[in-house]
């Protein structure tokens, strides 16, 4: 059996707010394994980067309520704020979103991969962390490493930005890479670019790799395994291959639903009716049910929460696990509804 390197469990977080307490993160369990890639997806709002932000004690506001993050035998909520700093950075990486926001613009960038390597190993001269630095400048595409080094962001494009913050993420050889929508801000030709980089990233390292986004032309690209997540809540994890070819969940089926195709003439796409979930008000039943095309106002989507479970062992979608009451009835919905089509 594979040990994940990474695990959260049952994570909760709240957020005092004027208009009262907000659960943004509501019991969420997931998990990556070494040279995995897991995509977490979902709607803005939907709790997918705070749950990682938690995970890493890097939440500037807000408060665990509940959970565990179990890393390499660790509970990250609980260790001493020095050990998990020793971990940061070294063992455990973040990508994040911006990346000018993510690197100093009164440092060099040469200074501030180097000074990624000499934090987490003291005996590393001067001269061997300039070397080093140049050569995963180069990993990651930069043209004239050896010159950039002694430049400074501004000077750089976003899409350069973002390979330096993916050298400095992967400088100590990490075991999990979180990289939080790291495409959004870059053209589709630098998309792709960057999406390759994290797969190399994922091979030099041996890392497992947290791909957060609400592209699922991304997912499908890269992923192994996927989560979707909804209103602060994991409604639907499965094997890539499962997501696109027999989804479980009724928001997975609307999120597919809104994605273009090549391999089909479709007049237009059919967008999920309604907005977001209202995570001040917590609902006793399915928080998606307002603007579900399966419920159909049956009762127990109103008054029952529902929880993971197994798809059948012999259906197509075996392996996948869905937070809906009617799971198996999913597939037949969305083909006769025409919102998902088999793939070619």
């Amino acid at each position: 059996m594979v040990t994940p390197v990474l695990q959260i469990e049952d994570l909760a977080v709240e957020f005092t707010t004027p208009e009262g307490v907000l659960r943004a993160v509501d019991g969420v369990s997931y998990s990556v394994d070494a040279g995995e890639t897991l995509a977490v997806v979902g709607e803005t709002g939907s709790g997918k980067s705070v749950t990682v932000l938690a995970a890493l004690g890097l939440l500037d506001a807000g408060r665990i309520v509940s959970g565990r993050v179990m890393f390499d035998g660790l509970d990250l909520l609980r260790l001493p704020d020095k050990k998990l700093r020793r971990l940061l950075g070294s063992n455990l990486t973040m990508v994040f979103q911006n990346p000018m926001s993510a690197l100093n613009p009164v440092m060099t960038v040469g200074r501030q991969v180097a000074e990624t390597l000499v934090v987490h190993d003291r005996k590393l001269t001067n001269k061997g962390a300039r070397g080093r630095a140049i050569e995963l400048l180069a990993l990651v595409g930069v043209p004239q490493p050896d010159v950039r080094f002694n430049q400074y962001p501004h000077e750089f494009s976003g899409g350069m930005c973002q390979r330096v913050v993916i050298a400095m993420a992967i400088a100590n050889n990490p075991r999990v890479i979180i990289a939080d929508e790291p495409t959004t801000a870059v053209d589709v030709t630098v998309q792709a670019q960057l999406l390759d980089l994290l797969q190399v990233a994922r091979e030099e390292t041996g890392a497992g790799v947290v791909l957060i986004t609400h592209d699922l032309g991304v997912v499908a690209e890269v992923a192994d395994r996927v989560a979707v997540m909804y209103a602060g809540r994991v409604v639907e994890t499965a094997p890539v291959r499962n997501i696109f070819r027999a989804p479980q969940h009724p928001y997975t089926v609307g999120l597919l639903s809104c994605l273009p195709r090549l391999d089909s003439t479709v007049e237009e796409l059919v967008p999920i009716p309604g907005s977001p979930a209202n995570l001040l008000i917590r609902s006793p039943g399915c928080a998606f049910q307002p603007r579900c095309g399966l419920s159909a106002d049956r009762d127990i989507c109103t008054s029952d929460r529902p929880e993971l479970a197994a798809a059948a062992a012999d259906s197509a979608a075996a392996g996948s696990w869905a937070a809906c009451h009617f799971a198996d009835e999913t597939t037949a919905w969305s083909a006769r509804e025409h919102l998902v089509r088999e793939p070619s």
